[in-house]
């Protein structure tokens, strides 16, 4: 690689959504849930969640975009079942 293409290179700014690279915890994932720590760490035991992207010790942690997804698919889907829901009238 040529000088000129190294300066330009490194003049090119470098732009990263933090947003979306942040880890969020447990409790980060349960607000944007509308849900409880508690709540989210049975799903994880349940396997209702995705896997954590990583643990930071002994905390879980996701990527926003992972949680966004299954957020997405949730809200499409919400108890996770094929069938579709009882009306209150039906029995």
């Amino acid at each position: 690689m040529d000088q000129h293409s190294i300066d330009s290179w490194q003049r090119q700014p470098q732009t990263i959504d933090m947003a979306s690279t942040d880890p969020l915890d447990t409790s980060a994932v349960a607000e944007l849930a509308g849900v409880t720590a508690e709540t989210i760490r049975q799903y994880l035991w349940l396997g209702k969640i995705p896997e954590p992207d990583g643990y930071l010790g002994r905390s879980p942690y996701w990527r926003r975009r992972t949680i966004e997804r299954w957020l997405a698919k949730r809200e499409a889907d919400p108890d996770g079942r094929r069938r579709p829901r009882k009306k209150a009238t039906e029995k």
